[in-house]
Parts: C-alpha cells; structure tokens; sequence
C-alpha cells in the first residue's frame, strides 16, 4: 500500500485548499469514527460534522462551507465534492484488482458451437452451453453457468458462481456479481383446487449497457418478449425483479427491493432499501420510493414516497407527526370524558332539585 503526504493528495485534486500540516504522511483510509493516525478519511454526510474534531484521522477532506482550524497533527482538505475525492483517493491505496488469466481454463466446459471474443477469461468450472456468444475482453469466474444462446457483450465481469439462463442478452460493460441469476422463470401459475397450472415463461431477459447487478439477485425471464434492465441501471444485493418489469436508464435499486411483475420503472428512479412495488404499475422518471415503503399504485414523476402503503413523503411525515402525538391526544381525550361526565352529573343533580312547573300542576 502506498504512503503519499497531504500536499501529494492535494495535487490530485486542482483548486484543493490544506489547513493544517502538508507534509504528514498517510498510509490508509478509514471511516471518520474509525480512522486512527496515519489514515484519510472525509466527511460525506452533515450527520457526522461533530466527527471532524473528535477522529484521530491525519487528513480529513471536506466541503467548502466547513469552516475551522484542524487540531493539532491533522490536516483538512477543502475540496468542491468530498465524496469524489475520497472515492478517487481510494483507488490510489486499493490493492491491485485481481487478473484472471487469459483464455480458458482447462475444468471449463465450452461447447464448440460458443463465439469466444479476443482476450477473453474463462474461470474454473465455467460451463458456457451451445450458441452462446461472448465479447472481448469479458471475464467469466468460476462456476459460471452460461445457457444456450446468451449474448454477452464487451468488457462484462461476471463473478463466480451467477448463473444466466437461455437465451438472455447481456450488454457491454455489465457487471454481475457472486450468486445471481439472470433469466430463471417468472412467477407465473393459473390457481386450481385441484393443481395449479405453471404458465410457461418464454421471454427472455435483456441488461443493457452499463448496468451493474449485486451479489444473490434475481431477474426473472419475462413471460413473452422481454424483462427489460436499460442503460447504467445500478442493482443492488438481494433484489428481486420480476417477469416483464422493465427499469428505465439510470436507476438505482438498493439492498433487498422487490419488483412484482409487469411494473413499468421511468429514468433516474430511486428504490431504497427493502422498498417494493406491486405488479402492473408505473413509477414516473426521477420518483424516489424511501426505505421499506410500499407502492400500491401509480407514482408520478419526481414524486417522493414513503410509508405503507406508501403515500407522498411529506404527507407521510406529517401522518407520523400526528401519530406521535396519539399518546397525548388520548390522555387529553380521557381528560375530557371525565370532565363531561362530571358535567352531566351536575346538571342531573340540578334536574332533580328543580320545583315543579305550575301548570303542570293544574
């Protein structure tokens, strides 16, 4: 790992500003709570400010409205975007990727009818099946399964053990990590007392260019033309996407989201973590559905969700709001019934007591 001063980190970033020492070496990066002497580390979010005086890190890189003196053997970086420098920094102490050798390993299985580009890796056990088709420079780990007639384009990684299923089509530049499993059958039976009745799945799954999919999620073959991934589409860990869902370019899809079938996602579109979506909608371009919000309908573009079932998220907070209160409010109400039960003894005490009417009398 490479040891640089504060001033050779500064030079990689042009405009940055050091406070504090420029000479002090680092050999490490860490988080801001974690970071010990000898290690950078940044501030990338506002809820941890109060860290940027209490870490032990020696360099500490932060935005331009941060204002200050560092302590005593640090140094402060100024920079526009922190979080890209420190991203950037990262790369220069990261330890050299690892190269699988070129062509194919011997335990591979490759049928002779396979298209095997230039430069092309294929890892231990790989099994790549008739008519398949693999770009240059694609790097396939171990365990790899690979059905017939799938299409995987240039400059794609994909890890150890995924599995990706007959016929799908893969673009350039597509990762795929440990585990996955692209084009499995959709969800589909016809319900029947006596046997439910699969419906074949005879789609296909189709990633575009760009995209990067996590460890252990699945994408399910759609069940006539296409499950659709479009262009620089980011998937996270353990997500399920569903038969015919298609994901417009840019999104992001965070840890654990499930997608039911034939749901329509726009361009720039937010899931975060443990979010999902009921089948046969549509979530309009640049919506953001918070964390472990539920969809049940349509959502328009640029809308913020949150909730379940989820509702806009300003609603939402102010719903939550009101619900805080509920301990409050029904001590108040408790208040109140006795406060009128008083009052409606009192007035049955004065009925009592009250003389007769004298025509009454008569």
């Amino acid at each position: 790992m490479p040891t640089l001063s504060v001033s050779e980190i500064a030079d990689m970033f042009p405009g940055a500003i050091i406070k504090g020492c420029p000479s002090l070496e680092i050999h490490g990066l860490a988080p801001i709570q974690l970071a010990q002497p000898g290690e950078a580390t940044f501030l990338g979010n506002s809820k941890y400010r109060k860290w940027v005086t209490r870490t032990r890190a020696s360099l500490v890189i932060l935005p331009p409205d941060f204002d200050g003196e560092p302590p005593e053997n640090t140094a402060w970086l100024i920079v526009e975007s922190p979080n890209q420098a420190f991203a950037q920094l990262a790369l220069r102490f990261a330890p050299p990727p690892r190269q699988l050798p070129k062509g194919i390993h011997p335990s591979a299985i490759v049928a002779e009818s396979a298209q095997i580009g230039q430069n092309v890796a294929i890892g231990p056990c790989a099994v790549i099946e008739d008519d398949v088709s693999i770009g240059d420079n694609t790097i396939i780990d171990a365990g790899v399964f690979i059905a017939q007639g799938v299409t995987i384009g240039n400059d794609c990684h994909i890890h150890a053990n995924v599995s990706i299923r007959e016929y799908c089509r893969i673009g350039n530049r597509v990762i795929i990590h440990n585990n996955s499993v692209i084009g499995s059958d959709g969800f589909g039976y016809e319900p029947d007392i006596k046997q439910h009745r699969k419906i074949p799945q005879v789609g296909i799954v189709q990633i575009d260019d760009d995209v990067e999919i996590g460890a252990c999620t699945t994408i399910d073959r759609a069940r006539f033309s296409k499950t659709w991934i479009q262009r620089d589409v980011k998937i996270d860990n353990l997500c399920q996407i569903a038969h015919n869902v298609i994901i417009g370019e840019g999104s992001f899809l965070m840890a654990q989201v499930g997608i039911a079938g034939s749901t329509t996602i726009g361009k720039y579109v937010a899931f975060f973590g443990q979010s999902g979506a009921p089948g046969h909608i549509e979530v309009g371009d640049f919506a953001k559905v918070m964390g472990r919000a539920a969809l049940i309908g349509d959502v328009e573009p640029s809308a913020e969700m949150a909730g379940y079932p989820a509702v806009n998220r300003q609603e939402f907070f102010r719903n939550y709001a009101y619900l805080r209160r509920l301990p409050q409010i029904h001590e108040k109400v408790k208040q109140l019934q006795a406060q009128v039960e008083q009052l409606k003894a009192q007035l049955e005490q004065q009925n009592n007591h009250l003389p007769l009417d004298e025509s009454e009398d008569e």
